[in-house]
Parts: C-alpha cells; structure tokens; sequence
C-alpha cells in the first residue's frame, strides 16, 4: 500500500525477505502487480499507478568485494532521506479590525486567511492543506478561564470550556466575511477567527486572529 499521506512522492517498500541462488547468467526480475491473491486480498476495486525513478536493491549473503557485483550497501532508503520533518503547518487567519463592527443589530467581520503548506510535502497534500472555511466566534471570558460564546438567537451560552466555541461560517476563505443580523447585547467582546484545511485541521491561536468589539 501506498503512503495515502503522500500519494505522488517517494514511496519505499521493503520485500519480504527469502534466500534464493542465483546462477551464473541468472537475472533477478521484480514484477510488480496490482493483486496477488490468494497470498494477499484482493483489492475492492480498480486503480492505476504509474511508476518513474524505480530502484530494486538486492541484499546479498556476500562479502563487498568478493564479486564485481557486489558493492558496499547504500544508506536506507526512507521517503525524506535527510529526516525531513513531518510537516505540521496549520492554517492562519487575520481580522481586519478597522472594520470590525457591531451594533444592537448588525455584527460585521472581516479578514483574510492562508496557508503556509510544507515545501516537501506533495502536490495532493498541499492541495488539502489550502483553507477549505472560515468560521468566526464572539464570546467574552467569564470566570474560573471559562468563556461564554454568543448563540444563533443573540444569547450568550452559559459558561463552558473557551475549548468548545460556537462559531459562525464566514463567508469565503483568502477574503472572508461574516454579518450577522442578530440582537447583539451592548458591552465588549471578544471575536476570534478560526480557519479550517481540507485535513480538518483547525489553526493555532494568535494575535492577529482575534479583536476586540464594543457593540453600543
């Protein structure tokens, strides 16, 4: 099976292992196949690869040297050969905060959002690291590090775990915006922005993603 992580990338199988004799004028061939029932199961459906830059390398009982053909082993083979990290990057959101508005009627939000996709990873991974949605959320901290969040209605929640938001979609991703034609209490609040990638990863908090509103 192939790295699903990283679908269009290196991928590195290691055979199982045997003990088979090659003559003089033998030739090693490496068969690659799609399915090779009974000894593994079948796949559920159907798929192509295409396969480019293959290496087959054959460990030998033999001592380097002893044969022309016998060299000194390679360094492993692994998917980043100089341990490239795993790549963590989340995306990152901003809100305008000049035009940040909100009164007993009208919230209106605004910003942009990004994503900073790891250079090693490949072109399907960088696709679903890109932001897929926004989502906005307006609360005030309450005590004991609580927070209570505004509701659909323009109620604030009770207060809960500041880990368990209710948040609003925005509208758009790169440039997003969010209104909301609710009764909002007057009185100051926080509001935060929260950008999601296609693997569902949400972002990290930061400065830049969070304002504070007075609603009059």
């Amino acid at each position: 099976r192939i790295d699903s992580a990283n679908p269009d990338g290196l991928q590195v199988f290691q055979l199982h292992p045997g003990a088979w004799h090659f003559a003089a004028g033998h030739v090693p061939k490496l068969e690659l196949l799609g399915q090779d029932s009974p000894y593994a199961r079948t796949s559920n459906g159907q798929f192509s690869i295409s396969v480019s830059g293959l290496q087959l390398r054959l460990p030998v009982h033999e001592q380097p040297g002893s044969s022309p053909v016998v060299s000194s082993p390679r360094p492993p083979v692994k998917p980043h050969p100089h341990g490239a990290p795993a790549c963590v990057a989340r995306p990152t959101s901003t809100i305008n905060k000049r035009r940040l508005h909100g009164s007993h009627r009208l919230l209106v939000a605004s910003g942009t959002a990004g994503e900073r996709p790891c250079a090693h990873a490949a072109a399907a991974t960088r696709r679903r690291q890109q932001v897929q949605r926004v989502y906005v959320m307006i609360y005030h901290p309450a005590a004991h590090g609580r927070c209570r969040f505004l509701k659909g209605n323009g109620k604030f929640t009770t207060p809960r775990a500041c880990t368990h938001p209710i948040e609003f979609r925005a509208n758009g991703t790169a440039h997003w915006t969010l209104r909301l034609r609710i009764h909002v209490p007057r009185g100051s609040y926080l509001v935060r922005a929260d950008a999601v990638d296609g693997f569902g990863r949400h972002q990290r908090h930061s400065a830049a993603s969070v304002a504070k509103l007075r609603v009059r």
